[in-house]
């Protein structure tokens, strides 16, 4: 009689916040006790279960007392009865083991005069169901349905939902009955028939399909708004799978947006317009004008849900949609990111020839105005509403170059790459506009402000590196007079600071400038330089460009995209390693083709053989006689392009392109010492071919256009795959012998008798002092070596066995020792040595066994010596 209310549980929580645990403790154990006790009431048990669901809800565990809710289940009083479904609804899940008891409760509680026990076992069982619950009670759920009395049936009908989700094979038999509820005398049956059916056919609405009669009648007879909604909404998943359905409902979804003043019924009635009745213009046209009313709301949820459904219609009615233009860009401007980001979406489907400048003016001013992922966002959009279907909207490409170098001005965008896709996308594919596209790409690599940004930004860098790239590419295309200029920019002391791909760039087109700007002179062939196989120096240096493959990509570039990046000239060939011979002949420069490509020059101390000869003879051919170079009078007179500068040793050159020649040696060394490999690779390239001009004249240097006047077409990645072999073309065979075991292993171990291996040695190789028999032995045995097969006798069967070399078995053999040393020490190893066995013993076995027996007489007993004889 002094038991705990539920609303002493909660003061005393409240009042022993700061001991919680504690007092929760002592209650459980106070609930245990009233719950154990055979001669409780069931009140009394009751109210412990009702203690233990609120402490369930807190997240103290109560499965412990699982049983004891089943017992209050069944209590006959109703309000016990249902403190005990509260429990189970709370506490039970499919683990739980005494679900399986309450099957026959259910029963007896379905058939209970009662109608409000026949609802409290009905919900009990909508959140315990499981499996076999559910097939179990389907046949008495189902004759509920037939009840008098309407609370039963609609509780009936919606159970059944929870009960195909775990036994879909009641579906087929128990679906009949549940039509019939479609045309139930009770309102609230019928809605909650309408709900189950709903939810099913979200799964597959084809199967449903043959309820559409049925359906559109309760559409035109209903006044339940969310009775409309849930009919509406299955009416919109099956039009697409009747198209005359569709026709049939423009009539009553007409009405029903004219009419309702449910804002929640009037976006399911537009959605479902947007979803299956799209054919039907004048309803699209409605729908997009109470759409309007949405997106002008102050409410911003009805303003998002406005832009979301016109998003719908932009899929098939873009038109429609583009009326709205002005107001969707007005939404750009709204605080909230989310209607930002969808009014945004919107914009892409709204673009034609006639409003694209128009669209992307406002969108511009939004990027100035906007910071973050968003603004990155309106970058993208503008590239990409431009771009659509290969620039199907766009009628003027140097406005569109124009606003790319505008956007590329712009801080923190983070689009670089974009950008200089689109650059070199636009201006290698539409001819007429590379000459402003040129001119453009030159102010931007000027642009000092561009480093400072790069610095900051590094995806900036790569809009640098596109127009680095298409400046050198259609260097012709410049005027002569900005070509210092240009040079400037391209060898600038801050090009240091940018990437590495993009530094590269910078310096291949700071090369392809010069060789532009010295060969649009018409110049005299190269008198000065003879062969014996008829050749000059062009084919010598195409020759020696197709054997370290030197490219160049020229217009033909990549429609899709594809990085066009500068392919690096390997032409140290030509140049050797930049001694003080080569400078004087250049083409001594070519007697060390294998010069690397270092900083300080050539390989020291490297002489060429006969033999080396011979090779480039057959690489380059007849090496050319090179006269001496003519006076600086003799060059052509279209050569000059200004006053002739002194070019210190060597032929001097004449006018504008002796300023970037100096231009080049004087700012190139600085990258020619750059910690970056490529920047590094380039700028000795190029010095090095300066220096080859300088030795030679100026002839040579309109000669050096020949290197860039090949196309680099683009290929698919999968065309080497097409490529037939050649017949008689083993790709599996060996190119070149493998060198034998001995020839590798240059660190063998020392021999047992200290003798040292000599490199290319082997043990099987014979001396001078063998016999012949002996050295045929050693002879077969060092081809088996070699090959690394033996062939041995197993069980009379000839097997062959890979056989390990000698280096393998050393190796082998060490790592035994060490494993070996290292289980002796380890105290865990059952053969490791123990404390006992470290003493040494002072006889070995093998001694003990040789010690000699001797028979004792009774005089050695009575302590008598006697010689010991020997064994």
């Amino acid at each position: 009689m002094f038991e705990k209310t539920l609303s002493d549980l909660v003061k005393g929580l409240r009042s022993n916040k700061r001991r919680e645990a504690e007092y929760v403790s002592k209650c459980i154990a106070e609930i245990k006790d009233e719950l154990a006790g055979s001669n409780r009431s069931h009140q009394v048990k009751a109210i412990a279960v009702l203690k233990l669901t609120y402490l369930q809800m807190l997240g103290y565990d109560m499965s412990w007392a699982a049983f004891h809710i089943v017992e209050v289940m069944s209590s006959p009083g109703f309000a016990q009865k249902r403190i005990g479904y509260l429990g189970a609804s709370v506490s039970y899940n499919d683990e739980t083991e005494v679900v399986l008891l309450c099957t026959n409760m259910f029963k007896k509680d379905f058939g209970s005069a009662n109608g409000y026990e026949v609802g409290l076992a009905i919900n009990c069982l909508a959140n315990i169901c499981t499996a076999d619950l559910a097939r179990d009670l389907v046949a008495d759920v189902v004759a509920l349905m037939n009840s008098n009395r309407a609370y039963v049936r609609k509780k009936a009908v919606l159970v059944l939902y929870k009960i195909f989700l775990k036994f879909p094979d009641a579906l087929r038999p128990s679906f009949p009955k549940l039509k019939e509820k479609l045309e139930d005398r009770d309102g609230s049956a019928v809605s909650c028939a309408v709900n189950v059916i709903c939810e099913l056919a979200r799964k597959n609405p084809q199967n449903y399909l043959a309820l559409a009669p049925l359906f559109f009648k309760l559409l035109t007879h209903t006044a339940n708004n969310w009775m409309l909604i849930k009919i509406v909404k299955l009416l919109g998943a099956l039009c697409p799978l009747e198209p005359r359905l569709g026709k049939k409902l423009v009539e009553p979804l007409t009405t029903l947006i004219n009419t309702t003043p449910a804002k929640s019924l009037l976006y399911e009635a537009i959605h479902t317009v947007s979803v299956g009745m799209t054919p039907h213009l004048p309803i699209v046209q409605l729908s997009m004008e109470k759409l309007r009313g949405f997106v002008e709301d102050e409410d911003q949820n009805l303003k998002y849900l406005g832009l979301l459904a016109m998003s719908n219609f932009m899929k098939v009615h873009p038109r429609v949609v583009a009326e709205h233009k002005t107001m969707i860009l007005h939404c750009l401007n709204d605080e909230d990111l989310t209607i930002r980001h969808r009014a945004l979406d919107l914009v892409s489907g709204m673009v034609t020839k006639k409003n694209l400048g128009d669209i992307t003016r406002v969108l511009m001013e939004h990027v100035d105005k906007s910071e973050g992922p968003f603004r990155r966002d309106l970058v993208s959009k503008i590239i990409e509403i431009a771009s659509f279907n290969g620039y199907a909207s766009v009628t003027n490409f140097e406005w569109y170059i124009s606003t790319l170098c505008n956007l590329a001005r712009q801080p923190g965008i983070s689009n670089g790459a974009q950008i200089r896709q689109q650059l070199m996308d636009v201006v290698i594919r539409v001819k007429a506009c590379r000459v402003y596209g040129v001119t453009s790409m030159v102010s931007l690599i000027e642009d000092q402000e561009m480093f400072s940004q790069s610095a900051r930004d590094p995806s900036s860098a790569e809009v640098l590196y596109a127009a680095a790239w298409l400046v050198g590419e259609f260097s012709a295309l410049l005027e002569p007079k900005v070509h210092e200029e240009v040079m400037a920019a391209l060898l600038s002391s801050k090009v240091a600071t940018l990437p590495e791909h993009v530094q590269a760039v910078y310096l291949q087109s700071a090369l392809k400038l010069y060789v532009t700007a010295s060969s649009k002179g018409e110049h005299a062939p190269l008198g000065s330089v003879k062969s014996g196989g008829g050749s000059d120096l062009l084919s010598l240096a195409d020759t020696s460009m197709d054997l370290m493959g030197a490219a160049s990509v020229s217009g033909a570039a990549s429609v899709s995209g594809a990085d066009t990046s500068m392919v690096g000239i390997g032409l140290e060939e030509l140049i050797g390693g930049a001694s003080p011979a080569a400078a004087l002949d250049p083409l001594a420069a070519l007697a060390n083709p294998l010069s690397p490509l270092g900083i300080g020059g050539g390989m020291a101390g490297m002489t060429l053989t006969s033999g080396d000869d011979d090779i480039l003879d057959a690489m380059l051919g007849p090496a050319p006689v090179v006269a001496a170079p003519a006076p600086a009078q003799s060059a052509p007179a279209d050569w000059s392009m200004g006053a002739k500068v002194e070019a210190g040793p060597g032929v001097p050159l004449e006018g504008g392109v002796e300023g970037l020649h100096a231009m080049l040696e004087k700012r190139l060394p600085a990258f020619e010492v750059s910690t970056l490999l490529e920047v590094q690779e380039r700028a000795s390239i190029c010095l090095r071919l300066l220096a080859l001009v300088r030795s030679v004249g100026p002839a040579v240097v309109g000669q050096l256009a020949g290197l860039f006047r090949d196309e680099l077409n683009p290929v698919a990645p999968k065309a080497q795959g097409k490529v037939p072999v050649p017949e008689g073309l083993d790709l599996d065979a060996w190119i070149h012998e493998p060198s034998p075991d001995g020839e590798d292993d240059e660190d063998e171990d020392e021999d047992s008798d200290g003798e040292q291996k000599t490199r290319g040695g082997d043990a099987g190789e014979a001396d001078e002092d063998d016999s012949p028999k002996d050295k045929k032995k050693k002879t077969t045995k060092k081809k088996k070596d070699k090959d690394g097969w033996e062939d041995e006798d197993f069980g009379g069967k000839n097997q062959f066995s890979l056989k390990p070399s000698k280096k393998e078995i050393a190796k082998m053999q060490k790592q035994a020792e060490k494993d070996r040393k290292k289980r002796t020490s380890d105290p865990f190893y059952l053969g490791a040595k123990k404390a006992e066995d470290e003493t040494p013993a002072l006889i070995d076995e093998k001694e003990v066994a040789e010690i000699p027996i001797f028979r004792l007489d009774e005089e050695d007993e009575d302590g008598g010596k006697k010689k010991k004889k020997k064994k």
